[in-house]
């Protein structure tokens, strides 16, 4: 049953995707590019919703699909043609293009479709790829809260970006693997991140927040940056001379 309404004319991989018990609809894509919405009621069999055909997302195959924790009408879309984007569902739109993110160094060489066929609410495509996602099924997700998008790429890196904005928090991070980061698991519970590749010497890595850690890092990252004393007050010594003189110029005026 999971198939879009006439697969003979696009006979491609489907890619499903189940939702939490809360909703009851799901999305299945194929290597076509196209995604479809379903209804899937309680002891019910699944019924045809909506097929949504995007010119920016046609012929792309498509590795994964994630639906907002919090908001179900957004939907994340990762293309094995270096996409990573936010759809709208309900209106039909791309929202949110992440950057700086890799995904396929040979489909990079690929030809883009032309810019007259993407849409007007994203930015052109940049000529420089990033975030590499041709060859290998990385995939994307949520943070649980849905305010992060986690994705790696096929350079074995990890990407963290603002869900709203599409401001990118994390570029390129290595990880230590020895190949694709393949997917990010995001513990719902905790900040714990689980990374995965595959072959026999690329074993699963967990990461985790540790707030003593971070705040020793932000204080180093700050005595770094901060100006030496000696420097901080003679800018505050010339700064009062300044402020003294301009104030006997107006006086003899």
């Amino acid at each position: 049953p999971l198939s879009p309404p006439d697969p003979t004319s696009r006979p491609a991989l489907l890619t499903p995707r189940s939702l939490p018990s809360r909703y009851t609809q799901l999305y299945s894509a194929d290597a076509a590019g196209v995604i479809v919405q379903w209804d899937a009621p309680s002891g019910s069999s699944l019924r045809h919703i909506h097929t949504i055909e995007k010119k920016e997302l046609l012929g792309a195959p498509i590795n994964s699909l994630a639906v907002h924790p919090k908001l179900a009408r957004r939907l994340l879309v990762q293309t094995r043609d270096h996409q990573l984007v936010s759809l709208d569902t309900r209106l039909g739109n791309l929202s949110v293009r992440y950057r700086g993110h890799q995904v396929g160094l040979a489909a990079a060489a690929r030809t883009h479709r032309s810019d007259a066929h993407r849409s007007h609410f994203l930015p052109p495509r940049p000529s420089r790829v990033h975030h590499q996602v041709g060859e290998y099924n990385v995939r994307a997700a949520y943070s649980p809260d849905g305010r992060m998008v986690v994705c790696g790429s096929e350079d074995g890196s990890l990407f963290v970006w603002e869900e709203e904005s599409g401001a990118v928090l994390l570029d390129s991070w290595a990880v230590g693997l020895n190949g694709p980061l393949l997917q990010v698991a995001w513990c719902p519970h905790d900040h714990v991140l689980a990374c995965c590749s595959y072959g026999p010497h690329n074993p699963v890595l967990i990461y985790f927040h540790d707030p003593e850690v971070a705040i020793k890092q932000s204080k180093e990252a700050a005595s770094r940056t901060a100006p030496p004393a000696a420097t901080a007050r003679e800018a505050k010594a010339a700064a009062t001379a300044s402020a003294t003189a301009t104030a006997a110029a107006r006086a003899a005026a």
